[in-house]
C-alpha cells in the first residue's frame, strides 16, 4: 500500500476525521483525490493480491466471524484497507477528465451541490463535466448510446500492449451554452474494454499508446495517445467492480475503523440514490426492493452485473 501512496495510519486518520464531516463519504472522497497518484490503482491491486493470498494460506477465513484469531483479524483488518482504498479511488476516478481539472475540487462541488463555474459546467445544466463523461461512458458501455452528452464518436480500437484484449476509445463532446460560449466546448476520452461479452469502462492512469501500451505524453489521435487503461493480472480494472465492491461491502471496514454510523449512513444512502431509478435491480434486506423497502432496508446490495451496475451508476452520477 506504501507504493500506492498509502500509510495505514494516515488512511484510518482520514476515515476518522471524515466521520466528523455532515457528508463523510464525500469528505473522505475528497481526502483521497487530493493524494491521487498515476500508479496509485496498480498498486492497490497488488497490495488487495497480498491479503488475499494471506486470508487464503489461514484457510477458509469469513472475516465477518466473532472467532477469528488474532492474526486472522489483523489480516481482515489490512485486507478491508485495501479494498476500502481501491474502491475510493475508483469512485474518485469518476471525476477525472482529460480537461485537467482538480479532482479534489471537482468532488467538493459535487458533493456540496456548490454553483459550478464554466470551466466545470460548460453547458451550464449543474452536472459537473466530469462526472458527465463518467456517466456518458457508462450509458455507452452498457447501451451502446447515450443521452448524458452532445455528441460521441469512437475514435480508436488498441490492444494498449496486452495482445488478448480489445479495447476501444470514444471521444465524448459537450457543447459550451450562452454564458460560456467564450470557454468553448469540452471533450473528453473514455476507455471501453470490448474483450468479453459485456463491455465496461475501464479504469485508467495516466496517457500511453492504444498501439503498444507505452508512456506518451499528451492525448493525440493522430498518434494514437490516450487515457491508458488499468491492467492487473491480466484483469481490467473496471468503475463497475471497484464502486460495487465499496458500495456493497465496504460499510462493515468503515465501521471497523470508524466506530461511527455516519460512515455507513453516508453508504446506505448513496446505495439507495443509485438503486432509486429502479428498485428491483437492487436487493433489500435479501430479496428484490421495490420502492418503498428501499427506504427503510438495512442492508442494500447493488446488482453486480456490469450493464445494470453501470447504468445505475450513470443514473446516480446525472442526478
Amino acid at each position: 500500500m506504501g507504493k500506492a501512496g498509502y500509510d495505514i495510519p494516515s488512511l484510518v486518520t482520514d476515515v476518522l476525521e471524515s466521520s466528523d464531516d455532515s457528508d463523510p463519504l464525500a469528505a473522505f472522497l475528497k481526502s483521497i483525490a487530493e493524494g491521487q497518484s498515476g500508479k496509485k490503482l496498480f498498486y492497490l491491486t497488488k497490495s488487495r493480491d497480498y491479503y488475499y493470498r494471506a486470508l487464503s494460506n489461514l484457510g477458509s477465513v469469513n472475516c465477518s466471524s466473532p472467532n477469528l484469531s488474532l492474526m486472522e483479524q489483523d489480516v481482515c483488518f489490512f485486507k478491508g484497507i485495501a479494498d476500502f482504498a481501491q474502491a475510493t479511488t475508483s469512485f474518485v476516478s469518476l471525476f477525472e477528465s482529460t480537461l485537467g481539472e482538480d479532482v479534489a475540487d471537482a468532488i467538493e462541488s459535487w458533493a456540496d451541490n456548490a454553483t459550478l463555474t464554466c470551466e466545470q459546467d460548460t453547458d451550464e445544466n449543474n452536472f459537473l463535466d466530469s462526472a458527465q463523461f463518467s456517466a456518458s461512458a457508462l450509458e455507452y458501455a452498457a447501451a451502446g448510446v447515450t443521452t448524458n452528452c452532445d455528441a460521441y464518436v469512437p475514435v480508436d480500437n488498441g490492444t494498449f500492449g496486452y495482445s488478448n484484449k480489445t479495447f476501444e476509445v470514444v471521444k465524448f463532446f459537450i457543447n459550451a451554452t450562452s454564458n460560456c460560449i467564450s470557454d468553448g466546448n469540452h471533450i473528453d476520452y473514455k476507455v471501453i474494454d470490448r474483450t468479453g461479452t459485456t463491455s465496461v469502462v475501464a479504469l485508467t492512469s495516466g496517457l500511453c499508446y492504444a498501439g503498444n501500451g507505452t508512456i506518451c505524453d499528451a492525448v493525440n489521435e493522430t498518434v494514437g495517445c490516450y487515457p491508458c487503461p488499468v491492467v492487473s493480472d491480466n484483469e481490467t480494472l473496471t468503475v463497475t467492480d471497484s464502486l460495487v465492491d465499496l458500495l456493497n461491502n465496504g460499510t462493515s471496514t468503515v465501521a471497523l475503523i470508524a466506530n461511527d454510523t455516519d460512515v455507513e449512513k453516508s453508504l446506505l444512502d448513496i446505495k439507495r440514490d443509485i438503486c432509486e431509478p429502479n428498485p428491483p435491480a437492487c436487493l433489500c434486506d435479501g430479496v428484490p426492493c421495490t420502492s418503498s423497502t428501499l427506504d427503510t432496508a438495512k442492508d442494500i446490495q447493488i446488482n453486480a452485473n456490469d450493464t445494470v451496475a453501470q447504468q445505475l451508476i450513470a443514473d446516480y452520477l446525472s442526478q
